[in-house]
């Protein structure tokens, strides 16, 4: 009796130990190895409701510290909380940034994206006008380039993404220049979904461009940024919101 009781506990654990395995590793990208794929759900979330955290991460933050225009990666641990590091692309341009990611994190980052909210286009309300407005930028995407560690990812249009619609709070002197507070926003882009990065140092290099849309009223737009990821060592990560230190691990 008491090895049957042993036999079934030792399954239990075997159990739970693989789930705990397959929760973080069964969405593997065949093609992209370490790449999440577009209908996975990493960490029991749908990929398209990760996009809406990353938006509202990187709205919540002012222009002066916006991970999104800071060129060299000072403010990239801005406000990182739990099992995701979010990644900034640029609001044109290029970057050439340090970013020290704690080790064990999955990271999320967008090719490129497009962004609709009742804020900053107060005649789009409907869910289907913030979904025409959201994509209509990246219909005619061009050059689209992402390349890990020297590996250069493929077929990157299946990355694409559209969100549900999200909470969103502009803060003040926020980058976009509309006023702050409260709004609904829906995004839509190229995402790219990384699990957890080896130890040693790593380099994450994405460009893309979208031409200019008379319709709308946007002008080209071209992103080219690089990270450089040094080498880590397990570390938590703060839950306080960190506007100028850098996190090492």
């Amino acid at each position: 009796m008491i090895n049957v009781v042993r036999i079934n506990l030792a399954i239990l654990i075997l159990i739970i130990f693989i789930e705990s395995s397959l929760n973080h590793f069964i969405f593997a990208d065949d093609l992209n190895p370490g790449v999440y794929p577009p209908d996975a759900s990493p960490h029991n979330i749908g990929f398209p409701v990760w996009t809406t955290k990353w938006q509202q991460w990187l709205m919540s933050a002012p222009e002066s510290i916006n991970p999104a225009v800071d060129i060299t990666g000072k403010y990239c641990s801005l406000n990182q909380n739990g099992p995701v590091w979010f990644l900034a692309g640029t609001v044109g341009g290029s970057a050439d940034r340090t970013c020290n990611i704690p080790k064990g994190k999955d990271i999320l980052f967008p090719i490129i994206a497009s962004e609709c909210d009742e804020k900053t286009f107060p005649n789009v309300k409907l869910l289907e006008d913030k979904i025409r407005c959201a994509q209509e930028d990246n219909n005619n995407v061009l050059d689209m380039k992402v390349v890990i560690d020297g590996t250069p990812l493929k077929n990157l249009e299946r990355y694409r993404i559209t969100s549900p619609q999200y909470n969103l709070t502009f803060p003040e002197k926020n980058m976009f220049g509309v006023a702050p507070g409260n709004t609904v926003g829906l995004s839509d882009g190229y995402w790219i979904f990384l699990q957890p990065l080896k130890p040693g140092i790593h380099t994450i290099y994405f460009s893309a461009s979208s031409p200019e849309n008379p319709t709308i009223g946007t002008t080209s737009f071209v992103v080219n940024v690089k990270y450089t990821i040094p080498s880590r060592v397990p570390t938590k990560t703060p839950s306080r919101n960190c506007t100028t230190c850098n996190i090492s691990g």
